[in-house]
């Protein structure tokens, strides 16, 4: 039985990905540029920093990054108080803490962030630690949180199990050897034996619950 639960943030704790999108176009609107869905999904699992500067180069922004950054953030924390959990994602939560099982946000937004809208929410206890873009050098698809938050739970990967929605999230727990659930659909899903396709948290919870 797996002894450790890590979730990413957006999309698969919280549903705020539509909110992400608008902050996105909102974010690209002040410099007078129209975003595309494929763009958005294309920075879906990086960490912010590396979207902000895919985007600083790509526009030619001529502002500081970290200005840039800061800016960006500040529109997505405008719309963070309305975030929710995800459908399932409570159930899922209370499942873990009867089973037993640890759990930690890996996620490629800044630890500041989550952390607040956890506080928001009264829920930051439930969680052992976040990992966020800010906590290792290199953020997903790169191994280093899901190796980190291995570490901080003082567990193996086959103890772990990752709950992820974007295909670069998912690579970066398989590239630590973690089990990985991969939710929703994904024409071009990774194939890998740790790799789990599934539909919805509520999925997850049924899993953890047959004593995955």
């Amino acid at each position: 039985m797996k002894t450790a639960l890590f979730l990413d943030f957006d999309g698969t704790l919280v549903d705020s990905i539509s909110a992400l999108h608008s902050a996105y176009l909102q974010f690209l609107r002040e410099f007078n540029i129209e975003g595309s869905t494929a763009e958005f999904q294309e920075f879906n699992g990086p960490p912010l920093p590396i979207v902000v500067a895919e985007l600083k180069k790509r526009y030619d922004l001529r502002e500081p990054e970290l200005e840039l950054f800061d800016r960006y953030l500040e529109i997505i924390d405008t719309s963070d108080t309305q975030l929710q959990l995800a459908p399932g994602a409570g159930s899922l939560l209370t499942a873990a803490q009867t089973l037993g099982i640890e759990l930690a946000i890996v996620t490629s937004s800044p630890v500041n962030r989550v952390s607040k809208w956890l506080d928001r929410h009264q829920l930051e206890s439930m969680f052992q630690c976040v990992i966020g873009a800010d906590s290792t050098e290199f953020g997903k698809p790169h191994a280093d949180p899901y190796l980190l938050a291995l570490q901080k739970l003082n567990v193996t990967p086959d103890q772990a199990i990752t709950v992820e929605d974007s295909a670069k999230g998912a690579a970066a727990s398989l590239a630590a050897e973690i089990t990985t659930i991969l939710l929703g659909s994904h024409p071009d899903t990774l194939e890998h034996a740790l790799l789990i396709p599934m539909k919805s948290l509520d999925d997850v919870t049924w899993y953890l619950q047959l004593g995955a």
